[in-house]
């Protein structure tokens, strides 16, 4: 499959679980939900830079080349729970309440998109909105950890 460099929990550091809060966009937090309009105002050239420079900070291990890609996914997934799309955002609660960081639910939930446009791709398809829910709600922090999503 096509890496986006979307780690599972299990390749990480363990990190304390943490509620959801709202924040500012000042400076992106991936732990952190963006203020909806705040975000949403934003070029998307401007939301891939802070996503990016959020990365940077830290101390992951994400091929050069995949940079861009991750934080597209990273802005997709922003974007769909800014906009209340489908059942994004009740799926990122889910998975912060299962025990996920919300770093980790975004990236939980952009491999899921991921693995969406990778099959799109693959089979010449189209996307399907109700397929895409129904990956949505099967997800849970545990099938993430396994890399069953």
């Amino acid at each position: 499959m096509l890496s986006l460099g979307l780690r599972t929990q299990a390749n990480r550091q363990p990190r304390r679980p943490i509620k959801l809060v709202l924040c500012a966009v000042s400076e992106y937090d991936a732990d952190c939900r963006p203020y909806p309009n705040e975000w949403l105002k934003l070029d998307e050239s401007l939301m891939v830079a802070e996503i990016v420079r959020y990365h940077e900070s830290l101390d992951e291990e994400t091929p050069e080349s995949g940079w861009r890609l991750h934080a597209l996914l990273h802005c997709v997934v922003e974007n769909q729970i800014a906009l209340d799309a489908g059942n994004v955002a009740a799926t990122e609660t889910k998975l912060i309440r299962q025990g996920l960081t919300r770093h980790d639910a975004v990236h939980a939930i952009g491999s899921v998109i991921g693995a969406d446009i990778f099959d799109i791709l693959k089979n010449n398809g189209t996307f399907d909105a109700k397929k895409y829910r129904g990956r949505l709600e099967k997800l849970t922090a545990k099938r993430w950890t396994k890399g069953k999503f």
